[in-house]
């Protein structure tokens, strides 16, 4: 392995453990247990946050995205935008077909965002309904 290919390993690493740690203290955490692996049941955690709306934000750092999740599965929605503290992070959605009220946020530039994500206070997911227009849908992570 190249040794640009060891720092960039390694500094991934350092943001995954950075948001972990993170977010055991600002995150809410929730036990899975992924019954798909030929090991037999591996719990996965993941962490996520409530809004006043009832909208649902999960951190996947097992794929290292986000989830946006509305119970109202009617509605075809895509993710327009997303700031962190402020700060507009480049991002495209992907919609489950299986699961319509959840929506992964996929960012352009992972790394860049994944450092903003392990300081992020408050984010701002800009969703574009097809029936209303776009709305704002605000996480407070951690209050000052």
């Amino acid at each position: 392995m190249s040794y640009f290919k060891k720092i960039t390993h390694a500094i991934v690493l350092m943001l995954i453990l950075g948001i972990s740690s993170m977010a055991h203290a600002k995150w809410e955490v929730e036990k899975i247990a992924d019954d798909s692996g030929v090991k037999g049941s591996e719990v996965k955690t993941y962490y996520f946050k409530i809004n006043d709306q009832g909208h649902k934000l999960i951190l996947d750092k097992y794929m290292k995205r986000l989830i946006f999740v509305q119970k109202d599965k009617y509605f075809k929605r895509d993710i327009r935008a997303l700031k962190i503290n402020g700060e507009s992070i480049d991002v495209y959605a992907e919609q489950f077909m299986s699961y319509p009220e959840q929506t992964a946020i996929l960012f352009v530039r992972r790394m860049e965002a994944l450092e903003k994500l392990s300081k992020a206070n408050r984010i701002d997911v800009h969703v574009f309904y097809h029936r209303e227009g776009e709305k704002v849908s605000t996480f407070i992570i951690n209050e000052k």
